[in-house]
C-alpha cells in the first residue's frame, strides 16, 4: 500500500525576500526537518500516515521573524539596495553596448575600469540588503553608500569619459567599502 497525499490548506503568503530570510534563519535542525519532510523518500511502512504536501510556501518561522522581515521590507536601505541594483543592471547593459570591443575611442583601460565599477556596484547593492540586520545599520549603510559613490562613481566616470581627474578619490571609496564591511562585526 502507498501513502495518501493530501494538500494543505494552511499556507501563508510570503514575499521572495521573506522566503530567503526564512531559509537563512532556520538553523541546522530546521533545515534537517525540512529535508526530512520534503526530500526523504517515503518509507514502506507509512501506509497508516498521511503525507501533507503544501500548495505554496509555508511559513516555518515565528511571528517575530515575520515582523522583522516586514520592517526590513520597508526599510530605506532595502529600497536603496533595490534602486542601486537596478542602476547597476542598467549601467551594465549600457556599458556592454557602449564599451563593446571595436568601438572607436574606447580604450582597453576604460573597458576594464567599467567592468570593475559595475562588478563592485552590483556586489555592494546586494550587500546593502544585509545592512538592516547588523547592529549599527546607519553606520554600515552610510559607509557602504559613501564607498559605492566614491569608488564606483569615480571609476564609472573615468570609464565613460576617459577623464582621470577624479580617480584620486577612488582609493578613498575603496577604504570606505572595507570599513563598511568591518563595521558589520561591531
Amino acid at each position: 500500500s502507498s501513502c495518501s497525499v493530501q494538500q494543505s490548506s494552511h499556507v501563508t503568503g510570503m514575499s521572495w525576500a521573506g522566503g530567503i530570510l526564512d531559509v537563512w534563519q532556520w538553523s541546522k535542525s530546521g533545515l534537517l526537518q525540512t529535508y526530512d519532510y520534503h526530500l526523504r523518500p517515503d518509507c514502506p511502512k507509512c501506509a497508516d500516515s498521511q503525507v501533507v504536501v503544501p500548495t505554496h510556501t509555508v511559513n516555518i518561522v515565528g511571528a517575530d521573524t515575520v515582523n522583522t522581515m516586514r520592517q526590513m521590507a520597508v526599510s530605506g536601505v532595502t529600497r536603496l539596495a533595490g534602486l542601486s541594483g537596478a542602476a547597476a543592471i542598467g549601467l551594465g547593459a549600457y556599458g556592454a553596448h557602449v564599451m563593446a570591443a571595436g568601438k572607436e575611442g574606447v580604450t582597453e583601460e576604460q573597458k576594464k575600469a567599467f567592468d570593475v565599477a559595475n562588478r563592485y556596484h552590483m556586489l555592494h547593492s546586494v550587500a546593502l540588503l544585509g545592512v538592516p540586520m547588523v547592529r549599527l545599520p546607519r553606520l554600515t549603510g552610510g559607509l557602504m553608500v559613501g564607498g559605492m559613490v566614491m569608488f564606483c562613481g569615480t571609476t564609472y566616470y573615468h570609464a565613460l569619459t576617459g577623464d582621470k581627474q577624479y580617480r584620486r578619490f577612488t582609493p578613498f571609496g575603496g577604504i570606505l567599502l572595507i570599513v563598511a564591511w568591518l563595521s558589520m562585526i561591531l
